[in-house]
């Protein structure tokens, strides 16, 4: 008579296994590590490029509201009537601050450059003065370059050429004002009535 033989093994992973489990748990966190890194990084990225649109944003709108601008004419000195920040060359801002971490405070700043060109031309004897503005901020993010540029064209004022503080700047039009006096006493027609409540208290008269 024989006796059964029963070979029992413990329930689990080898190391086989197991090796192979924990490489692949590895390169997944890996792969998930790296793509959060880039998409920090892009959104990085895209908070320093609103920023700089912001710059060149405010300096376009600088540009469009400086005055007065009328390079047809001239001061009683003799000089042009052209503000600083127009006057035709490259005109050059470093440190301009882009976008602050908030987190860090590490300031990400560039150079703003704004090159007015003039561009007058003579059409049927009549000068034409029209200028351009290219304004240009650049950066450094990450040991990478950005940069983003914008223009403007700018023509002479029509309205408002005279000197400031002197006069005939600007005349009103003689105008024939009238008043109808009946609108003293009477609404004008259409008016929506109004009522007043006040509030009193209640007694009894003796």
């Amino acid at each position: 008579m024989t006796t059964p033989f029963y070979h029992q093994t413990d329930g689990g992973f080898t190391r086989t296994e197991a090796a192979i489990a924990i490489a692949l748990i590895a390169i997944t966190m890996t792969a998930f590590v790296m793509t959060m890194s880039r998409v920090n990084e892009a959104a990085s990225i895209a908070r320093n490029a609103t920023g700089a649109a912001a710059v060149v944003q405010n300096q376009i709108d600088l540009i469009l509201s400086d005055g007065p601008f009328n390079p047809q004419k001239t001061n009683s000195d003799g000089t042009v009537q052209i503000p600083p920040e127009l006057v035709v060359g490259a005109h050059v801002t470093n440190n301009v601050p882009i976008y602050r971490e908030p987190t860090t405070g590490i300031v990400v700043s560039g150079t703003l450059t704004t090159t007015i060109v003039d561009m007058s031309t003579d059409l049927a004897g009549i000068t034409m003065p029209p200028y351009r503005a290219d304004v240009t901020v650049t950066y450094n993010y990450r040991n990478r370059n950005y940069s983003l540029t914008s223009m403007v064209e700018l023509y002479p004022s029509r309205q408002s050429i005279g000197h400031w503080g002197s006069a005939n700047v600007y005349n009103p039009p003689n105008r024939q004002w009238y008043f109808d006096t009946n609108l003293q006493v009477y609404t004008p027609p259409g008016s929506l009535p109004v009522f007043s409540y006040v509030k009193g208290r209640w007694f009894l008269a003796q």
